[in-house]
């Protein structure tokens, strides 16, 4: 089977191999099931961390990279070979320089880019977090606010892999631009 490949600016990206994907669902089923036991059922919640659950720090600092939008600072949370996936999209990233290049990116193509984490818990070199992404796309009519649920694994306190698992059709949908 021929891995799919994707694009941004122009860059191919290699989609998940099927054995890591398969991981990683399992993964995320777990991580799905283990928030839904204590989370309430409205996924799109803006209650934070709806557990009283403290966040893990690596959670505390990935959301305040993220919302600083320095490519540089999110990049220093991954080992130096670090992959970053966002599921929704088909991209991949592997290594600092793309990582910081992913976070910059999208910090330029979304607006007020935002994200704010809602529940996370930590169970030795896993993570798994909710939050709620939002912003404005370049060029959109109106901003979004979709929920997303990202797997973590860590390697010596660092972010080895990062997936992000959420509905590219409600992006486009809330914006406002054509869904295809």
């Amino acid at each position: 089977m021929t891995p799919k490949i994707a694009t941004i600016s122009g860059t191919p990206r290699v989609a998940a191999k099927p054995a890591r994907l398969a991981a990683t669902l399992a993964a995320l089923a777990l991580a799905a099931t283990a928030l839904a036991q204590t989370a309430p059922a409205d996924t799109g919640s803006t209650v934070r961390n709806a557990s009283d659950r403290p966040l893990p720090p690596i959670v505390q600092e990935w959301e305040a990279a993220w919302n600083s939008g320095d490519g540089d600072r999110m990049a220093a949370l991954f080992t130096t070979d670090g992959g970053y996936q966002d599921f929704s999209l088909g991209y991949r990233f592997a290594g600092r320089a793309e990582i910081a290049k992913f976070v910059q990116e999208s910090v330029r193509n979304v607006t007020g880019l935002h994200v704010t984490v809602t529940d996370a818990f930590q169970t030795n070199d896993r993570v798994a977090l909710r939050f709620v992404f939002s912003g404005q796309v370049n060029g959109a009519p109106n901003t979004f606010s979709v929920p997303v649920l990202t797997v973590m694994e860590l390697k010596g306190g660092k972010i080895a892999y990062d997936g992000d698992y959420y509905n590219r059709l409600e992006v486009l949908r809330q914006s406002g631009l054509p869904i295809k």
